[in-house]
């Protein structure tokens, strides 16, 4: 029998948790392959057709549940820590599932959304705090990074039966990834830092030999607190005891004050700016309209089949990114990656102002947002969500991530309604002309105020930050 290492078991773990993320993908995708057609006099759906202000809210609704998840994840983990929470969060999206599919009105649909996104909001709080407790620093990034290629994989599942099946039968079909989920989860146990809260030195000492291997011969520098440098195992339970009651005592003097430190008020700046510029550049927002957008501009290829391409786009670039993102600096991709987004935006305007409608230039449309979506899934999108979970102080990490992610899916949920209309009402060149110059404020603030946290420890990133 083929006995799995601790880097593998991290691998596996990560892997289990991120088929709920392909399950949220697979349900983010039917409303996007499905806009037209849910607007259709002819539509099948039991919900009958559906206004473009209907349709956009069931897209937008998403970014409202993800703000609740933010909260709902941080207040269940507090009491059945991070990996039980993840657990518990498969029955929203199978109930979400469950009233995509007997939705007789849209207000069924409306409560669909909702439910998806706060699993989607949970999932953006608790893989990377999972991975925080569990991974070693040289698969951090790397695990960090399977999020993307797991939610686009999903999308691309959604839009690809979406050329096949109806509105509903594709709906039925989002109920296998949650179940498999739920049992896989089982598997696991939990992290050793859970155990240590509770001081159960047993059980932490065996969760931490699962996931990082003999707390004998392993040395991991930022996990020093559940690697006993003595043999004796009274030695071992004693530091572990004393770790844990270090720790407990942290959580319960944390106050105010230490959210206004400069070093939280500069790591905070940084966190919410950079998400916030990501947020701006259009990138995500386009992709839950991207049917529609391809219908706008004109294409040789079918509004479907050209998200298909997109989506096939996307996980291309998930993979490479996760091929270079422990190679190359996260800084670097960042800028780079702004750089090469606002270059495809602007070609996409001077089509839209020069070429559009010309046959000669249809085949320009799925390209220019192929290398939009190519590039910003190397840096532009990716790397906003993972630096704000390693420059965190770790006292007030949790919070702050709940906040910052918390405010930007209410201002996602603003960008998404107001999108359409602008699409509408706005020439489309000055709509790409815009997200590109946010693209290129992104790489500026990548440059001047973005750390390098590749490969550094906890503590060689708090030094850099307190530089």
């Amino acid at each position: 029998m083929c006995k799995m290492t601790p880097v593998l078991r991290q691998f596996s773990a990560i892997f289990i948790c991120n088929l709920l993320t392909l399950a949220f993908g697979i349900q983010s995708g039917w409303a996007m392959i499905n806009f037209s057609e849910l607007q259709n006099k002819n539509s099948t759906f039991s919900t009958g057709p559906l206004t473009l202000d209907e349709v956009t809210l069931v897209v937008s609704l998403v970014n409202i549940g993800g703000f609740f998840g933010n909260f709902a994840i941080m207040s269940v983990s507090k009491w059945c820590g991070i990996k039980r929470t993840i657990h518990l969060f498969g029955l929203p999206l199978i109930i979400s599932a469950l009233l995509t599919i007997y939705a007789n009105n849209v207000f069924l649909l409306y409560a669909s959304s909702i439910l998806s996104g706060i699993v989607g909001g949970a999932l953006v709080i608790g893989i990377p705090s999972f991975i925080n407790e569990i991974c070693n620093d040289n698969v951090r990034g790397f695990l960090n990074s399977i999020y993307d290629p797991g939610y686009n994989l999903g999308v691309i599942i959604s839009f690809f039966i979406g050329n096949y099946l109806s509105c509903l039968n594709q709906a039925k079909i989002q109920l296998i990834v949650p179940i498999i989920f739920m049992i896989a989860m089982f598997l696991l146990p939990d992290s050793p830092e859970y155990w240590q809260k509770r001081q159960k030195e047993k059980h932490a000492l065996k969760a931490h030999t699962f996931y990082k291997g003999s707390t004998v011969n392993t040395h991991i520098p930022e996990h020093d607190e559940f690697i006993p440098k003595m043999k004796n195992e009274t030695v071992e339970k004693g530091k572990l005891e004393e770790m844990a009651n270090n720790q407990n005592m942290e959580n319960s003097t944390l106050s105010l004050g230490d959210f206004c430190t400069p070093q939280a008020r500069k790591t905070f700046s940084i966190a919410f700016t950079i998400l916030l510029l990501s947020i701006t550049s259009g990138t995500w927002t386009m992709l839950a309209y991207v049917t529609d957008i391809f219908e706008k501009t004109g294409s040789s290829l079918s509004s479907k089949n050209s998200s298909l391409l997109i989506s096939i786009t996307q996980i291309f670039a998930n993979v490479l990114l996760l091929n270079v993102i422990e190679r190359i600096n996260r800084r670097t991709l960042y800028i780079w990656s702004s750089i090469l987004t606002a270059t495809s935006f602007f070609a996409f305007s001077i089509y839209c102002l020069l070429w559009m409608g010309q046959p000669k230039y249809e085949w320009m449309p799925p390209f220019c947002f192929s290398c939009i979506i190519f590039f910003s899934c190397l840096g532009l999108f990716p790397i906003p969500y993972i630096l704000p979970t390693e420059i965190f102080q770790k006292n007030i990490r949790h919070t702050c991530l709940v906040v910052v992610v918390s405010v930007i899916w209410i201002l996602s949920f603003c960008y998404g309604l107001v999108f359409p209309s602008f699409l509408e009402y706005v020439d489309l060149h000055f709509c790409f002309i815009f997200l590109g110059i946010i693209s290129l404020v992104n790489a500026i603030f990548g440059y001047f105020f973005v750390p390098e946290t590749r490969g550094k420890s906890y503590e060689e990133i708090m030094q850099l930050l307190s530089d």
